[in-house]
C-alpha cells in the first residue's frame, strides 16, 4: 500500500527536506483536522478524514513508509494542523525503522539546526562547509521587507544587496547599478523584458563571474535595464540546489 499520495505542495516539502524548527524539541500543537480538498485549512473537521486516520493507524502499527508520510503531513499541514514537534517525532520513528528518505531528512535537519543555533547570517557566518565550491550559503527571511530573502550580490569586486526572485528569468539590475558594478553593457544583446509595469527595453549579456552570498558561478546571464531592487533570478538560481524552510533558505552550488 502506498501512503505517499499527497498534493504537490506536500510532496515538494518532502523532496526538499524543508526545515520546520530549531530542533526536535518543539512546543505542543493543536489537534485540528481538515479535508483533502481544503487546501487552505479553512474548515476544521469534527474528526480526522479517513485518509489521515488510516495513515495514523498504519504508522502506529510500525509501517515506516506510513510514519514518514505522516511526518510529511504534520510538517506541511496536509489533512492536519501543521505541527513541527509531531513531524519530528514521526520522522525519527521512520528513520529508526530504516526509511531512507526519513534518515536523509533527519540528517539535513540536524545539520541546519546546528546552523540555527549560531549567530544570524553575517559575512563568513553565512556559510557552512569549506571555503571553496562546497560551501552552503544560509539566508534568513527579512521580516522588515515582506519576509523576502535578500543576499549580497558581488560582480567585479562590487557588492550590492539583491532580492532572491524565482520569478525572474535572470539576474537583473538597473543601468545605474550595472555601471556601479563596472559591467560593460556595450556588447550586450538588446531586447524587451516584461515587468509589472509593462515591457521595458533591456540589455542582456553574460557576466564571467557572479557571486551570491559566497556561492560563485561562472558565465551567468545578467539583464540590465530594470528599475528598483536588483533581482537574483533563475539564470543563477537554476544552477544551485536550494532548500527552503520556515524563514530560512540554504543554497549550494550544484555539483
Amino acid at each position: 500500500m502506498s501512503f505517499f499520495r499527497f498534493h504537490g505542495r506536500l510532496f515538494a516539502a518532502a523532496v526538499c527536506c524543508t526545515l520546520s524548527g530549531m530542533g526536535l524539541a518543539w512546543g505542543e500543537c493543536e489537534n485540528r483536522y481538515f479535508a483533502a480538498t481544503d487546501h487552505l485549512n479553512a474548515t476544521p473537521l469534527s474528526r480526522p478524514a479517513k485518509a489521515f486516520a488510516d495513515l495514523l493507524s498504519a504508522a502506529q502499527a510500525g509501517n515506516a513508509q506510513a510514519q514518514r508520510s505522516l511526518a510529511v503531513s504534520y510538517e506541511s499541514g496536509y489533512l492536519v494542523a501543521a505541527c513541527s514537534k509531531k513531524a519530528g517525532y514521526w520522522y525519527e520513528k521512520a528513520a529508526a525503522a530504516g526509511d531512507a528518505a526519513a534518515q536523509d531528512w533527519l540528517g539535513r535537519h540536524q545539520k541546519f539546526s546546528a546552523m540555527f543555533a549560531a549567530a544570524e547570517c553575517s559575512g563568513a557566518s553565512c556559510f557552512d562547509g569549506d571555503s571553496g565550491d562546497n560551501r552552503t550559503a544560509v539566508l534568513y527571511a527579512n521580516a522588515n521587507k515582506g519576509e523576502h530573502y535578500f543576499a549580497p550580490l558581488t560582480i567585479n569586486g562590487h557588492t550590492i544587496e539583491g532580492l532572491i526572485d524565482t520569478g525572474a528569468s535572470a539576474v537583473a539590475m538597473s543601468l545605474e547599478t550595472a555601471r556601479q558594478m563596472e559591467i560593460d553593457v556595450s556588447g550586450g544583446k538588446t531586447g524587451q523584458s516584461a515587468t509589472a509595469n509593462g515591457n521595458i527595453a533591456t540589455t542582456s549579456l553574460i557576466v564571467p563571474l557572479v557571486e551570491v552570498a559566497g556561492v560563485k558561478l561562472r558565465n551567468v546571464r545578467v539583464t540590465v535595464g530594470i528599475t528598483g531592487t536588483p533581482l537574483i533570478g533563475m539564470s543563477f538560481l537554476s544552477r544551485v540546489d536550494m532548500t527552503m524552510g520556515t524563514g530560512v533558505l540554504a543554497m549550494k552550488k550544484r555539483q
